[in-house]
């Protein structure tokens, strides 16, 4: 016994020895214990406890075997029952208080620090080491911890909680970068989600036109919203119902002669499709070609037409004659002009005495009034000649759309937002970049994919995704754990076996592992294997070994596309195998039929053809 156990009971002990032999019931080998209690046979007297005890334990002295000895056999006072730990963490042993103890205070290592949680999602233990944001004690989500405890599901935390409805989260709220607000919609025409960020004006689950929202989700299809919509055979939509003002009020034409459509705001008498005289219409659409109608139709013959088709009045029934003689100089009734001279280019019209005017099919090229004087005059617009009787080029300031110009406002010194320097009106995604209005690019769609925003403000470069895999030891892994890599078209699985006799499946890649394995015989497995996958050519990612640290595969995407960027699953329970999921790929992603400026812009597998469109 210790000295501090004979200094403090001693006295007790040597009286209890002197009344002993007046004990006639008690044995020879029976001890008696400070406290007066008899502890029989083989039994001795605990030091703070008023209790027997079969084993030193309990005794106050630390004895091969004890790790402490508090002279009690209590649990929780910094000694257990049977003296076998001092109850802190890290010791070895674990305490009724403990849920593990794996000799050290570290956490990550399937013990935390404070020896409470073994670490695993669900225990109702936030374990921050093993990267858990939550742990609400059980596995399920949609309860604002999801099932694997990564996430507290609210929208802009960078992760998608599939079982809160989310669609994508890109660790923001921000709408306009692929993921809306409030996580519910990627961001893309056709997925059923009006996104007002990016333009859209409606958004009906797919990308059809002619069903009440365009393709493209920028027009309900209705007239008048500005978006010329082919599908419900809009030729035009400049903002409003009106006419006579370029498109017609119901959307029809564009109010030139000869597109087939009558515009009476216009003038026009008659349209038949083009702009030939002879014909049944006039060139100019101003005529039914028909004696007395007011028009002469010099292309069939008339001479004259005053209306009517009756006589005596300086003009013959059938049009033919004009009562009065043209030509002679003097003005004669009915004549608004007659100059005498043969020249018919001139402000009078020498064949029929009437003052030249633009749209009457002679180019009043001599005249000298200025305010008469043309330089074309086909009856109307032409390639050649516009409306106002001046020769037709983009710049001019005048719209002719028979050039097919949607608008002009000065060409090349005369771009504005709305209109460029080809006359045509400015449109993200048309293929040319209008700086005027402010675009940094344009792929020729106004869609998120490709290498120019869909607002056509930020050009994108066309990069590769980028990934990597941290081993562990053979020994750390198990039969049956997995990786699973995506490289956007095709997704492998690759599993561990010790089973060198397992054989891949169209789906499923096994990597053999030994218990002997370094973590780096582990990554140059990993390595080989999915090098030997792209070498067949059935994966579009390439692994290689990091020169910083050889436990590490680093992975790379072969094609520059944003399909690249996929998350890799993996079920290794091991801490020491970290993945980084692929990441970086950006554009090459456009789908068929998407508009192009380079096989860039389209996704794998296509390229951008002549006409710049992904095929």
């Amino acid at each position: 016994m210790s000295d501090f156990y004979f200094r403090r009971h001693g006295l007790q002990l040597m009286a209890a020895l002197m009344v002993c032999p007046l004990l006639s019931c008690m044995e020879v080998e029976s001890v008696v214990c400070p406290s007066g209690l008899i502890c029989g046979p083989g039994l001795r007297c605990a030091v703070t406890q008023d209790i027997c005890i079969e084993t030193p334990c309990g005794d106050g002295l630390i004895q091969e075997g004890e790790a402490c000895d508090d002279g009690n056999v209590i649990d929780n006072d910094g000694c257990n029952s049977t003296c076998t730990s001092d109850e802190t963490c890290g010791n070895g042993v674990e305490d009724p208080h403990e849920v593990c103890d794996d000799r050290n205070t570290q956490s990550g290592d399937a013990c935390s620090a404070d020896c409470l949680s073994m670490e695993v999602c669900g225990n109702g233990y936030l374990d921050v080491a093993k990267g858990e944001k939550c742990d609400d004690g059980n596995t399920k989500s949609g309860d604002n911890c999801s099932a694997d405890c990564r996430s507290t599901e609210f929208c802009g935390n960078d992760y998608q909680d599939v079982a809160k409805g989310e669609k994508c989260d890109d660790g923001n709220t921000e709408s306009g970068d692929g993921c809306s607000a409030d996580c519910r919609s990627t961001e893309s025409c056709g997925n059923g989600y009006l996104d007002v960020a990016t333009g859209e004006k409606c958004d009906d689950s797919n990308t059809q036109s002619g069903d009440g929202c365009s393709a493209d989700c920028r027009s309900t299809e209705f007239c008048g919203n500005g978006y010329q919509d082919l599908a419900t055979g809009e030729t035009c939509d400049d903002g409003n119902t009106k006419s006579d003002d370029g498109c017609s009020a119901d959307c029809r034409s564009t109010e030139i002669c000869g597109n087939g459509y009558i515009d009476a705001v216009k003038g026009e008498k008659c349209d038949n499709g083009n702009t030939l005289d002879g014909d049944g219409c006039s060139a100019n659409c101003r005529s039914n070609e028909t004696c007395g109608n007011g028009y002469t139709d010099f292309s069939v013959g008339e001479q004259c037409d005053d209306g009517n088709t009756t006589s005596g009045d300086g003009c013959s029934p059938d049009c033919k004659t004009a009562g009065i003689e043209c030509g002679n100089g003097q003005l004669d009734p009915g004549e608004q002009c007659d100059d005498g001279d043969t020249i018919n280019e001139n402000e009078c019209l020498n064949t029929t005495c009437v003052w030249a005017r633009c749209g009457d099919g002679v180019a009043a090229t001599e005249a000298t009034n200025v305010a008469i004087k043309e330089e074309c005059d086909d009856m109307g617009e032409s390639l050649h000649c516009d409306l106002d009787c001046t020769l037709a080029y983009c710049g001019d300031r005048v719209v002719n759309s028979v050039r097919g110009e949607e608008c002009d406002t000065g060409g090349e010194s005369g771009e504005t937002r709305t209109c460029t320097k080809h006359c045509y009106i400015s449109r993200c995604g048309d293929g040319y970049v209008n700086t005027a209005a402010n675009e940094r690019c344009d792929d020729r769609n106004a869609d998120r994919c490709g290498t120019c925003s869909s607002t056509c403000s930020r050009p994108i470069d066309a990069t590769q995704a980028h990934g990597s895999i941290q081993a562990c030891n053979g020994s750390e892994l198990r039969d049956g754990e997995t990786f699973v890599l995506d490289d956007g078209v095709r997704s492998i699985s690759f599993e561990f076996t010790s089973d060198g006799t397992d054989q891949d499946q169209e789906t499923t890649k096994y990597i053999v592992r030994r218990a002997s394995d370094s973590a780096q015989d582990v990554a140059a497995a990993i390595k080989d294997k999915i090098n030997e996958l792209n070498d067949l050519q059935l994966l579009d990612i390439r692994a290689f070994e990091a020169p910083e640290d050889d436990r590490k595969v680093k992975l790379l995407h072969l094609l520059k596309t944003s399909l690249g960027n996929q998350r890799i699953v993996e079920s290794v329970r091991s801490i020491s195998f970290v993945v980084e999921g692929m990441s970086g790929g950006m554009a090459g992603d456009c789908p068929r039929d998407m508009g192009c400026v380079s096989s860039a812009d389209c996704a794998p597998g296509l390229s951008c053809n002549t006409s710049g469109v992904c095929q």
